[in-house]
């Protein structure tokens, strides 16, 4: 059987459309306690967790009240801070949807890869990696 991209936990995007660009975000993750609490309920109490922020163990719906037990830690679950969605990854091109990450893996080893290349902008996987030419415009713009 050839590798599918849920193996890379590849998310489409959900929710109403004018909250697309919060997807995958912490600020859309059922686990985030809130912007008040600033704290996520896998990281636990002492760690601070932010709406921009993301990891690995992303679960979109509405944040709530959870209780905080520290079950990883930070490095663990890949948490950053930054837009993780496939529009701002170096892989994503834009004129057609792809990702040159799988398209490469298909092309690289047809026997083991299978992936589907077409993604959505508003999409993330844990592949995700910044572009650098997005990366220095949030600098530059403070974001």
């Amino acid at each position: 059987m050839k590798i599918k991209r849920d193996a890379f936990i590849y998310l489409d995007p959900k929710g109403p459309k004018e909250k697309k660009d919060l997807f995958a975000q912490c600020a859309t993750c059922i686990m985030w306690t809130g912007k008040d609490k600033k704290t996520c309920t896998i990281h636990g109490k002492n760690v601070e967790v932010t709406g921009d922020m993301s990891c690995d163990f992303y679960i979109h719906g509405e944040p709530g009240p959870n209780p905080e037990t520290k079950r990883v830690t930070p490095e663990e679950s890949g948490l950053v801070k930054r837009q993780v969605r496939c529009e701002n990854c170096k892989f994503y091109r834009e004129s057609d949807s792809v990702c040159l990450l799988f398209r490469g893996l298909n092309a690289a080893f047809p026997d083991s890869y299978d992936l589907d290349e077409v993604v959505d902008k508003h999409g993330c996987c844990n592949a995700q990696t910044p572009s650098a030419t997005k990366e220095m415009r949030n600098k530059i713009m403070g974001t």
